[in-house]
């Protein structure tokens, strides 16, 4: 990798540093980890019956799948943030596109992935929105 893109992702991993994400991830994901368990004692009579493990497991699995899209959508708006202060600490606009042109094309990424299935599942920008952020 030349250079000035390996500046951009460790600029970019630097970003997700300085806003502190993995230490904001890890306490939303206690406080879901909580709820969930809190749902699962107001749901069930007895929820260390070893017979209502199955009913937990798909109460849990609905609930993960409830917070699908918020999950997307907080990873995508953390990626932009460190996307932006990538930018911001290098300035060097030329190797963030070529990065991500790199990227797409070596991930072989869906740079147009139907509009439900993003908001569902997509926890990154997709590089055609890396590349405009660019400017």
């Amino acid at each position: 990798m030349p250079q000035p893109e390996l500046e951009v992702v460790v600029a970019h991993e630097l970003g997700h540093r300085r806003a502190r994400h993995v230490t904001k991830g890890t306490a939303l994901a206690m406080l879901g980890a909580a709820a969930g368990t809190l749902v699962i004692w107001a749901l069930l009579a007895d929820p260390q019956d070893p017979a209502v493990a199955p009913l937990i497991l798909l109460i849990s699995a609905v609930l993960e799948l409830a917070a699908l899209p918020f999950e997307a959508a907080l990873s995508r708006r953390w990626e932009r943030v460190a996307d932006r202060f990538s930018l911001d600490l290098t300035g060097d606009r030329d190797a963030f596109r070529d990065l991500h042109r790199k990227l797409a094309i070596t991930n072989l990424g869906d740079l147009y992935p139907p509009r439900w299935l993003y908001l569902l599942l997509f926890s990154h920008p997709t590089a055609p929105e890396r590349l405009a952020a660019a400017g």
